[in-house]
């Protein structure tokens, strides 16, 4: 998937990250990613997720794109990560 790396446990496709963002970097790229990212059709949300020594914005999505290149590897230093969660519905 374009460099994205599958992590077994979880349908979530990261790049090799290097560098640890604090939570106050992360909110704020969160902002910015959300505002690139919110005329996509298969977003489900994006939020903040802990990863290895720091933080990073994890973008969820109903079914892979087509195009992997949409999502930034990284806003502000902070790494993106994107899962694929299916669709959401209410029960």
């Amino acid at each position: 998937m374009n460099g994205y790396l599958r992590n077994l446990r979880s349908s979530c496709y990261t790049k090799d990250m290097e560098s640890a963002a604090t939570i106050e970097q992360a909110r704020a790229a969160k902002t910015h990613v959300l505002a690139q990212l919110r005329h996509l059709r298969q977003l489900n949300g994006v939020g903040l997720a802990r990863m290895d020594q720091g933080y990073v914005v994890k973008v969820n999505l109903s079914e892979p794109l087509e195009n992997q290149e949409l999502i930034p590897q990284e806003v502000d230093g902070v790494p993106v990560v994107v899962d694929v969660v299916g669709r959401i519905a209410a029960r």
